[in-house]
């Protein structure tokens, strides 16, 4: 299974319960300006085309890459194109402005939207010139809704509770979450990961494997580490924050049973999401409070259409 398709079934996988289910969508770590400000400007586009999918509705949305936030940033850098069939604005929303969204959260997205945003569908084409990073793609999705739908969002930063992720042994990670040296190119250094975890620095992957989900990364800070295991553990209630201290960038993989049923954990045996957390890398989770950013739509009309 490749890396593109991963992320999207450990989400169904997992049956992870949702949190922060009245605060609205939230960016569970404030590194998007960083993604932001690296990703540059919008893109030029040569051609950009919305469309009403003929039946709106409930439907996959499917295109020419994946559009979640833990999928690979990497994807289509040799040429932009990007394409879409049969997605809802929200769908658009979360993907422009690279949200850690659970369902739940989700639905909190679609409680700002008017209902035609969120019942119907729209195919959108972009191409222009050059490579783009997804990153480049995200911020040139950007403009076309501002463009094409008038959405206008802002982000609001509030005191909510979250899980502080801290070491077990202030500045000792576990095993599974390697120091990557400054200059060292992947996949060299660490390269004993399970099938799955992709070779490219700056990506996540992942899958089900032996009835057990993993989920790793090369290259990746400890902030984009919280965000991705926000999305896996069997009762995250709140957001996961970047609390370690550790700095730099670092090669891991955790491997855990999916909490499906009582049943399935007891038929495959452990680690639970918590256990693999602390003796795979060394690390816990703490409740406590933290700043979150809080997506606000303040906007949003239907499209002109082409």
């Amino acid at each position: 299974m490749k890396a593109c398709r991963l992320c999207s079934v450990l989400v169904v996988a997992l049956s992870i319960v949702l949190f922060m289910r009245n605060s609205g969508p939230v960016r569970a770590q404030s590194t998007t300006a960083d993604w932001e400000k690296a990703a540059g400007a919008a893109l030029a586009l040569d051609t950009a085309s919305v469309q009403l999918t003929s039946s709106p509705g409930p439907g996959h949305c499917w295109g020419t890459g994946p559009l979640g936030p833990l999928s690979n940033d990497g994807i289509g850098t040799h040429g932009f194109a990007f394409s879409y069939s049969n997605c809802s604005v929200s769908d658009y929303i979360e993907f422009a402005y690279k949200l850690w969204l659970t369902p739940s959260q989700k639905q909190s997205l679609d409680a700002q939207l008017p209902g035609w945003a969120i019942t119907d569908r729209f195919s959108i084409y972009m191409k222009g010139r050059g490579n783009a990073t997804k990153d480049k793609k995200r911020v040139t999705m950007q403009s076309l809704l501002a463009d094409r739908f008038k959405l206008s969002v802002h982000f609001e930063t509030r005191e909510m509770p979250v899980f502080a992720l801290i070491p077990l042994i202030p500045g000792e990670p576990a095993a599974k979450l390697q120091p990557r040296p400054d200059g060292v190119p992947c996949p060299a250094h660490w390269v004993d990961f399970p099938e799955g975890i992709p070779d490219t620095c700056g990506i996540f992957g992942g899958g089900p494997g032996d009835g057990r989900a993993s989920i790793g990364g090369r290259g990746v800070t400890m902030a984009e580490i919280a965000n991705a295991l926000t999305q896996q553990g069997s009762q995250i209630e709140r957001p996961i924050l970047d609390q370690t201290g550790l700095t730099g960038k670092y090669d891991f993989v955790i491997v855990f049973t999916p909490p499906i049923s009582a049943e399935y954990v007891r038929r495959i045996g452990g680690p639970t999401f918590e256990d693999a957390l602390r003796d795979q890398l060394g690390l816990k989770m703490e409740a406590t409070t933290g700043p979150v950013d809080v997506l606000v739509v303040d906007r949003i009309e239907k499209p002109t259409l082409n």
